[in-house]
């Protein structure tokens, strides 16, 4: 659910970029496809200046703020590792694979070694606890709910700026009068133009799993 959700932000932000550049979208869409995230942003961004308002601009600086959160959750989901354990019943394991290469190397050269017992050697037998990331059933939930919520603004706002489609005013005005809108609101008004680096901490925050 959360990959296909994140699938539809990342479709309204090419929607975007065809609304911002017409017919020339075809060969930045190549370029803007390629590159990571932070650089979609600031592409974007660059595209909309001449289209936006000042307080238009704004809001969509505080969107693309918001899809950071989420997003750092949906590349977990999608390249991490799962795993479970039955001392944890209600969420699922993610294992960065860099870390689990580190123990896979670590191990190897325990067998060499001649070490085959690691365990009882006071070696650890898994990756590092403290590198492993626990989602509860809530945290699962949270990523769907806050992806949700990006999603619809997203189609909120296209709709508010495209001349082809009928403004929801109504959806425009309970999308700003949210708390985490407004939170991400603050921040771009606040740090201007250096807004981009801002990583806002919205839940779920995974917990690391225990030793």
């Amino acid at each position: 659910t959360t990959i296909a959700k994140a699938a539809e932000v990342e479709a309204y932000l090419a929607g975007l970029l065809v609304t911002f550049l017409g017919a020339k979208a075809t060969p930045a869409f190549a370029t803007f496809d390629a590159i990571h995230q932070t650089a979609q942003s600031a592409g974007l961004r660059e595209a909309a200046k001449s289209h936006l308002s000042e307080e238009d601009f704004d809001i969509l600086a505080a969107l693309l703020l918001l899809t950071k959160s989420p997003d750092k959750h949906r590349n977990r989901f999608a390249h991490w590792l799962w795993a479970y354990s039955e001392e944890i019943e209600d969420g699922i394991i993610l294992i960065n694979p860099p870390d689990n290469f580190a123990f896979a190397v670590r191990n190897y050269a325990l067998l060499e070694s001649g070490i085959r017992h690691s365990v009882s050697r006071g070696q650890p037998d898994g990756p590092d606890p403290k590198k492993v990331l626990v989602y509860s059933r809530k945290d699962l939930q949270d990523v769907i709910d806050e992806f949700g919520r990006v999603q619809h603004w997203f189609r909120v706002f296209k709709r508010h700026i495209s001349p082809h489609l009928d403004d929801d005013a109504l959806q425009y005005r309970l999308m700003q009068s949210d708390n985490h809108f407004r939170l991400a609101l603050d921040r771009v008004r606040s740090r201007g133009a250096s807004a981009r680096t801002y990583r806002p901490a919205l839940r779920p925050q995974p917990r690391a799993s225990p030793a």
